[in-house]
């Protein structure tokens, strides 16, 4: 990914998205990076609408002529994308299943006179 800079005499800086890291903080996911040219720290945070947004322009026909147009990388983008999307899916799932079970125990206890209270059932 590259983006602009007027600042720096309108110099182009890569984001090596490959070597960012990702992290989840309340409400969104943040990538953390540093723009190595000038080593310049940065953080993208990208909320639940943002990534829908995001899957939104992925899914355009924009996307797909550009992606079927790039030489030599449709047949690799097809076979991530194939390897990709089982793997969200079941990520999806089984982190839904460990957020019911969270909310699911919780109800099961509480904080009475500064003591934890366990109910079995």
């Amino acid at each position: 990914m590259i983006v602009w800079s007027k600042g720096l005499g309108k110099q182009s800086l890569p984001i090596e998205l490959d070597r960012a890291e990702l992290r989840v903080e309340k409400g969104c996911i943040c990538v953390d990076g540093i723009i190595e040219p000038v080593w310049w720290q940065y953080t993208i945070t990208l909320t639940a609408p943002d990534l829908m947004h995001f899957l939104n322009m992925l899914s355009s026909a924009k996307t797909a002529s550009f992606v079927a147009s790039e030489r030599g990388i449709f047949l690799s983008f097809l076979r991530r994308l194939a390897r990709f999307i089982p793997q969200v899916l079941l990520g999806l799932v089984r982190a839904k299943a460990g957020n019911m079970l969270a909310n699911k125990n919780k109800d099961k206890e509480h904080i009475q006179d500064g003591i934890l209270v366990r109910r079995d059932g």
